[in-house]
């Protein structure tokens, strides 16, 4: 129990600079603000995670504020271990009887929670005074990325303060060198991508125990890829081949000694093999939809865009801007060529194509500081192959990226050094453009434009493979974009034809005025509407003396 007593805490000056020194924490507390008399409680109270109507008189902002930080414990001639320390406020309010502040590790769900409760007879003199809490007691582990939240006492709904946070790694100074995690061996590793094969040498385990490997895939936690390989402390070789059949930027070698408690070392070997997560985009002809799934946790942007020609811009579609977060999938969608599909990381948004990735470069897997290995070249690895049966999901590999270099070294040694940062990949070299319907496999429609029977007119005519209804707009180009066009003229539906040409049988047409199709810099810009996503054909500049053309 706390009576108006700060906890005696011993510390250094906290700094963000790498190096210098942690704070100490001496002895394990909790602190209320002078004036106050609190108590504090670890176990949970059940019941508060279900919040109750806010009185009006209780303002949304009555929580201030709250801070996280790390710092670390050591008892004397003994091994060092770190502690979060949650700095919270809040005005005081009759209706309120104190704080709880929650930590949670993001790869267990693991919670720990602790409270502070202002006795009654300090609640009725603070009323309105501003209330500051130091909690102190939470321990947590090298690396651990923590989602903490503090709520009142009783937690009213709506009222809630919450920080994501990552504690430091090994690669900090004062966390490798006192913590004992830290000092864990190295593992070594060689990719053989022809024999789709990770080989792994395990270290010396200390005290002669065993040694397992694994590979996993990175999300939240590391989900197992086959079974762990186990290395015996007296077996002849410490070296384990690991077979794989996908190169992914989240697939990782993960090592621990079979030791309580034991420090996992991770490694992701394929890191910027970025391109895989990028070749997920299958079409359901059935659905008329288009998707995306990454293999890999990915941090970006996916929209469908609309290239006019070889090598132009590609103009975003209205309402197709998606987070990239998991599976992305778009609804009746147009197979048309110069529709494409378009992934951007956070904050890009440049205006030409992405540069192509260089095959066989690695780099250190997660933030700067945290688990790091060194790369050169590793072996190219095979293109992607599309499904042969027509009836199901289309996968549309590669992307317009140039191509890689024809020829490789061999795959050197890479060296896990401790412990890495939940990877999120994202398209940090720019943006990726992908057109997937470009090419004979897909059947879309065409517009033409030839001279209509009535004097003065030009007629635009559809043609496709199946009903559709279609807008023609007269469009202004200027330099900047979208050109300015004029109110849609809808499209006649035509009959049922048994004709074919080009693509299909005609099934609509509009008739536009010549004199006003025929000024320079006009462009006639035909659309399907009975999809959610359609990209336009265009004719610009037409030659009106022949006044013929087609859109291809």
């Amino acid at each position: 129990m706390l009576a108006g007593r700060a906890v005696l805490f011993l510390s250094l000056t906290w700094t963000t600079c790498r190096g210098l020194a942690m704070p100490r924490v001496a002895e394990c507390g909790v602190s209320c603000s002078p004036g106050f008399t609190c108590r504090s409680r670890v176990n949970r109270n059940i019941f508060n995670s279900f919040c109750q109507h806010t009185p009006r008189s209780l303002s949304p902002s009555v929580l201030e504020a709250l801070t996280l930080s790390t710092a670390m414990k050591c008892a004397p001639r003994n091994d060092c271990s770190l502690v979060l320390r949650v700095q919270a406020s809040l005005t005081l309010h009759e209706g309120l009887r104190g704080l709880e502040a929650c930590s949670m590790n993001v790869d267990t769900q693991e919670t720990r929670c602790q409270s502070v409760r202002v006795s009654r007879a300090s609640r009725r003199l603070q009323v309105g005074r501003q209330l500051q809490v130091h909690f102190d007691c939470f321990e947590v582990g090298v690396a651990q990325s923590l989602y903490v939240t503090l709520r009142t006492v009783p937690h009213f709904c709506g009222i809630q303060l919450d920080r994501q946070y990552r504690v430091e790694d090994c690669g900090d100074q004062d966390v490798g060198r006192n913590l004992p995690g830290c000092s864990a061996k190295k593992f070594s590793y060689w990719v053989d991508r022809d024999r789709k094969v990770v080989r792994v040498q395990a270290p010396e385990a200390p005290g002669g125990s065993d040694y397992y490997v694994r590979l996993c895939l990175k999300w939240f936690t590391c989900e197992d890829v086959g079974a762990p390989a186990r290395v015996t402390a007296n077996g002849l070789s410490r070296t384990v081949s690991l077979p794989y059949s996908r190169e992914l930027p989240c697939l990782c070698l993960e090592g621990w000694s079979a030791t309580p408690d034991a420090v996992r070392m991770q490694a992701c070997p394929f890191e910027d093999d970025t391109e895989a997560l990028w070749d997920a985009v299958h079409y359901h002809p059935g659905a008329q939809a288009l998707s995306w799934e990454p293999a890999c946790p990915v941090s970006g942007h996916v929209s469908l865009c609309w290239r006019p020609g070889p090598g132009a811009l590609c103009h975003q579609l209205e309402n197709s801007g998606r987070a990239a977060h998991g599976r992305v999938q778009y609804p009746r969608v147009d197979t048309q060529p110069q529709l494409c599909l378009k992934v951007s990381g956070p904050g890009h948004s440049p205006p030409g194509p992405g540069p192509a990735r260089r095959e066989g470069q690695a780099r250190g897997s997660g933030a700067p500081g945290a688990c790091s290995h060194t790369q050169s070249h590793t072996l190219p690895r095979p293109a992607a192959q599309a499904p042969s049966d027509p009836s199901a999901p289309i996968l549309v590999p590669g992307w317009s990226l140039g191509s890689p270099p024809s020829s490789q070294p061999p795959a050197p040694t890479a060296t896990a050094s401790c412990l890495p940062t939940s990877p999120q990949f994202s398209t940090s070299r720019g943006f990726w453009v992908r057109c997937p319907f470009k090419g004979q496999r897909f059947q879309a429609w065409k517009m033409t434009v030839q001279p209509a029977a009535s004097q003065g007119h030009l007629r635009v005519t559809f043609f496709s493979p199946e009903a559709a209804h279609f807008q023609v707009y007269l469009c202004q180009q200027r330099k900047t974009w979208p050109p300015a066009c004029r109110p849609a003229l809808w499209a006649t539906a035509l009959p049922p034809a048994s004709g074919d040409f080009m693509a299909g049988p005609a099934v609509a047409f509009v008739d536009v005025p010549r004199d006003e199709a025929c000024v320079p810099n006009t462009c006639i810009q035909g659309r399907r509407t009975d999809m959610l996503f359609s990209a336009p054909q265009q004719l610009c500049d037409l030659w009106c003396p022949a006044s013929q053309g087609t859109a291809d």
